[in-house]
């Protein structure tokens, strides 16, 4: 028992130094939650023209394929009191969803989803520096497109 206790501080206390790392469990985090909501993960880190898809997935009754932006925080860091305060999802910005937009359109494109509805959807994380679980929001259809119709006919 004692052994779990270290790992586990030893395991938060790395996610405290190290930004990448947490954003990383975050993204586990986040896709594990999905895929017990039903969600079937098509890939993971996307990495495209106008930047990265953190997940990207269909959604449970499969007519949307869903983009996921995951905004991880830790909590209890005593860092700053921004990180303290704001919440993770205060940090997808106007320019965050244009590029989130633009990703969509490449997705689309590249994977002949023309006549798919395609949304993005957001998951904000607080995780706990101390004991505790992490607290995930899941936020549905942040932004979304319908399918077009008329291209897909081409």
């Amino acid at each position: 028992m004692l052994a779990r206790l270290l790992k586990r501080l030893t395991q938060r206390t790395a996610l405290a130094s190290d930004p990448k790392r947490l954003g990383q469990a975050g993204e586990h985090f986040a896709a594990r939650y999905l895929r017990r909501k039903g969600y079937r993960i098509l890939a993971r880190n996307a990495r495209l023209k106008h930047g990265e898809a953190d997940i990207v997935c269909e959604c449970p009754h499969r007519e949307a394929i869903v983009i996921v932006e995951v905004k991880t925080r830790l909590r209890g860091s005593g860092r700053s009191i921004q990180g303290e305060t704001v919440a993770p999802e205060a940090s997808v910005t106007s320019r965050k969803r244009a590029k989130l937009a633009a990703i969509l359109q490449t997705l689309r494109r590249a994977n002949g989803w023309e006549r798919r509805l395609m949304r993005v959807d957001v998951v904000a994380i607080e995780w706990p520096l101390g004991r505790g679980r992490p607290r995930l929001r899941h936020h549905e259809s942040v932004m979304f497109q319908r399918a077009d119709v008329r291209n897909a006919a081409r």
